[in-house]
């Protein structure tokens, strides 16, 4: 007796809900792995390494006059440059023998991890969700904290400490993973955030200065140089009070213990020899605190379970479907017009004119990326009234206005003539052959190309985070400044989007398999 298979639909359907039964068990099965406290996967000896390679590998995080590369050269320069170098002499290792690799303040410590660096030198405060993760140096130096406001704002002209902040009607701007960042989400719990990602800390600056949050919390280095880059327009209200004085440290592996000692060794050398001193009065424009000043740094609870942050996840989702519904919506209402201007074959001058510069603007938003006009729409002062909702909606509505405007002209100059001429002598009129004829055979050829960008534009929306728009990649990251479960965050959201994209992407081959069966 020969083996039946069934249908082809039925074997289809099979493999859809096994792979949403899969995607869905994935997701059960990374909320229900406990968080290892250490987060340790491997063990590496760095002296070793040394010792047979010659080499380091180095993580920074750019902060201006503490790591930045020189745009004249594009050499690395700064105070943990100068303190880098010393003590690498000691090591016998030369500027090529030292391999850099950027990072920020939410991969640091995965970086370390997973074996990508051995060292990180970005001017990292010891902070009690990071000594879950890595182990600190004796300290490079000391900063404290401060609050940026607009200088004419005077509800803060009697602010005494951090906690004049912690108020329900205020919105505060924080660097996603960055220490002001922790701080102020544990401790100023009335307050609304504005967590903006990436390593760039003036964004709460800017965020300030375009009257889209009330305050900007960060290390005080930092907000000097904000107002000093617009004297009269913002200032730190706690310059002469900061709170939060923590060490900047460099971080290792835990469990590198050995490389740990050895750069403990050379620091304490450089400081007893007075040399870390001089380099510190050297730079002048770093605000550094006095080390008596310094707040304890206590371990706080870890391996926090990813269980805990559905709702995180769920939040985002929305978002994401929203802000790509709303693009796709305008964008196509945008396009329409436009490429029917360009395939019109209409002789007026007028709407020669029209038609000239339609087709300009589609070759100049053809040319700008996505991320480009995000933040240009975002970081301006001529629509700083926007919201980062309303401004990465535009955005990404006008990254997909020029495709929808080629794919429409390009389906309307296709048009198969014989149908229409087809038509005409039938008796139809022209009318009756727009809309009986010529739209259905563009919408016909037009449909699959346009799906396409569509779904481009949803997995676009992950852009948006970059100005602080809570959709699946923000919340993400957010979820991560706590947890520093990087991987298992990161396959979560993969999983989020192919639950998001796939139903999408079903119907629209089921709806078009359909349209086939109606024309045979």
């Amino acid at each position: 007796m020969s083996l039946q298979f069934p249908p082809r639909r039925v074997r289809r359907r099979i493999v859809i809900w096994l792979g949403a039964a899969g995607a869905l068990a994935s997701i059960w099965a990374v909320f229900r792995a406990p968080a290892p406290p250490s987060l340790e996967p491997r063990q590496i000896d760095t002296l070793a390494n040394i010792e047979q390679t010659h080499k380091l590998k180095i993580g920074y995080i750019s902060y201006f006059e503490m790591t930045a590369r020189r745009a004249d050269t594009g050499q690395l320069a700064g105070f943990l440059i100068d303190v880098l170098q010393e003590i690498t002499t000691a090591l016998h290792l030369r500027s090529e023998d030292l391999e850099f690799h950027e990072t920020d303040w939410q991969s640091f410590a995965f970086g370390l991890q997973e074996g990508k660096f051995d060292l990180s030198i970005g001017g990292t405060f010891q902070t009690p969700a990071r000594l879950c993760l890595v182990a600190f140096t004796r300290p490079l130096g000391h900063l404290g904290n401060g609050a940026l406001v607009r200088s004419q704002d005077e509800r803060f002209a009697a602010a005494r400490d951090i906690f004049s902040f912690n108020r329900a009607n205020l919105t505060l701007a924080v660097v996603m993973g960055e220490q002001g960042s922790e701080y102020a989400h544990k401790n100023l719990t009335l307050s609304k955030f504005r967590d903006l990602p990436g390593s760039d800390l003036t964004q709460p600056c800017l965020e300030v200065a375009g009257g889209r949050a009330d305050a900007a919390l960060s290390d005080q280095y930092i907000l000097r140089r904000c107002v000093d880059s617009q004297p009269g327009v913002l200032k730190d209200v706690l310059s002469d009070r900061p709170y939060l004085v923590l060490p900047i440290s460099w971080a290792v592996r835990k469990s590198d213990k050995r490389w740990l000692d050895f750069l403990d060794a050379q620091i304490a050398v450089l400081d007893q020899s007075g040399w870390l001193q001089r380099r510190r009065e050297s730079y002048v424009s770093i605000p550094w605190a006095n080390s008596a000043n310094a707040s304890p740094v206590i371990p706080g609870s870890c391996g926090l379970p990813l269980s805990i942050y559905g709702s995180a996840f769920l939040t985002g989702l929305g978002y994401t479907f929203l802000i790509s519904l709303a693009s796709i919506t305008l964008g196509t209402l945008f396009g329409f017009p436009m490429g029917l201007a360009i395939a019109s074959g209409r002789r007026q001058p007028w709407f020669n004119f029209v038609a000239t510069v339609t087709r300009f603007l589609i070759y100049v938003f053809l040319a700008v990326p996505a991320l480009v006009l995000i933040i240009i729409l975002y970081y301006n002062s001529l629509t700083s009234f926007m919201s980062a909702n309303v401004a990465a909606t535009l955005a990404l509505s006008f990254n997909l206005t020029p495709f929808v405007a080629t794919i429409i002209a390009s389906a309307v100059r296709n048009i198969d003539r014989q149908y229409l001429d087809a038509a005409t002598v039938m008796g139809y009129s022209k009318g009756q052959i727009d809309v009986k004829f010529r739209i259905p055979l563009m919408l016909r050829a037009c449909r699959q190309p346009l799906l396409v960008q569509y779904y481009t534009t949803l997995k676009l929306s992950s852009l948006a985070s970059v100005i602080g728009v809570t959709e699946l990649l923000h919340r993400s990251q957010q979820v991560i400044r706590e947890t520093y479960m990087t991987l298992s965050v990161y396959l979560i959201m993969v999983v989020c989007y192919v639950l998001l994209v796939s139903p999408c992407a079903y119907f629209a081959d089921k709806y078009e398999l359909i349209a086939e069966k109606d024309r045979g």
